[in-house]
């Protein structure tokens, strides 16, 4: 399991790399919750309506018998203080 997180000008993304889906949707409610109690607490606020998750399967792990799922998470946000 990796999970990287990136910030850039008003945009959040977060990605999860698990070996099955139900290890990235879990790695990410956890990473969820974290996220948004950090949010709650600098007044930070999430367009809901502009974020977005995909999930894919990682093809060069195909070959190789074991696939691996890769989830990506984009959050919008504004400052409300």
């Amino acid at each position: 399991m990796i999970t990287t997180a990136s910030v850039f000008a008003g945009d959040l993304v977060i990605m999860i790399k698990a070996d099955s889906i139900r290890e990235a949707e879990n790695i990410a409610n956890v990473e969820l919750s974290k996220i948004l109690a950090w949010a709650k607490d600098n007044k930070v606020r999430f367009n809901e309506q502009k974020s977005k998750a995909v999930l894919w399967q990682d093809e060069s792990e195909k070959n190789k018998k074991k696939l691996k799922y890769i989830l990506i998470i984009n959050f919008y946000f504004k400052c409300t203080a």
